[in-house]
Parts: structure tokens; sequence; C-alpha cells
């Protein structure tokens, strides 16, 4: 309870910033999407994330962050949009890629998810979650 309330208490602390120009409005409005989605409030999560894609649409975080929300609210095809443009922004960049391919795994395209998971092991060999899925993607297909 006492987490809720001080989340709570930040919905209204940040638009203040917005007016006294303490943050970049961008900053304000990814840190009041995050305080929504930990508030379980999606739908504010998404109009803040949006507005911060507004203010700057090249930030690698917005689309993530955006990105993860679509996945937990089963919006699968919002999601890979957002992951892939994040992949577009930064391509050596492992998360648009790993996310994307777990998306894939959760709409039954498991071709597409390997592929996603070949390119992260690729950028980064040690990363165990892409073995892992990918390992399991190939057992599935046999």
């Amino acid at each position: 309870f006492q987490e809720q309330f001080r989340f709570s208490k930040l919905t209204i602390l940040f638009p203040q910033n917005i007016a006294i120009q303490t943050f970049q409005p961008e900053e304000v409005y990814n840190s009041l999407a995050q305080t929504y989605f930990f508030l379980n409030k999606f739908h504010l999560a998404e109009i803040y994330w949006k507005l911060a894609i507004t203010k700057n649409s090249t930030y690698l975080g917005f689309h993530i962050n955006l990105g993860i929300l679509y996945l937990k609210t089963e919006q699968y095809k919002k999601a890979l949009f957002e992951f892939k443009t994040a992949q577009k922004l930064l391509p050596n960049n492992t998360k648009g890629f790993l996310l994307a391919g777990l998306t894939y795994l959760k709409i039954f395209q498991f071709k597409k998810a390997a592929k996603e998971f070949e390119i992260v092991i690729r950028l980064d060999p040690n990363n165990t979650i892409a073995i892992n899925r990918l390992k399991a993607v190939r057992k599935f297909k046999k």
C-alpha cells in the first residue's frame, strides 16, 4: 500500500516538473508512464510513453517500454512494431531483438522467433535467455 501511495504521489509531482521545466518533458512523460505502468494503469502509461516518443522519437528506451506494455496487455502487433522500431534505432542492441523473439513465441510464430534469437546470439554470444529460447524453439519444431 505504501508503495502504491508513493507512486500515486509521483503522478502529481511529475506534471509540476514539466510546468517549471525542471526536466526535459520526455523524461517526465517517461517517468509518469513508468509510474502508471507499476500502478497497473496501462492506458495512462501508454498515453505518456506516446507523448515521450513525440518529443524524442529516437530514444530506444521509450519504444522498448511501450513495447513491453503492449506485450503485457497482449497487444502483440503493437508490441512488435515498437520492438522493430527499437531494432532500427539501435541495430546492435539486443533488447529489441530479444523482446521481438519473445513476442513471436507468444503468437506461435516460431520461425520468426528463432531468427530474432539468432540475431541476439550473434550480437551477444553469452545471452542465456536467447540461447535457451532458441534451443526450446528448435526442439519444438522437430
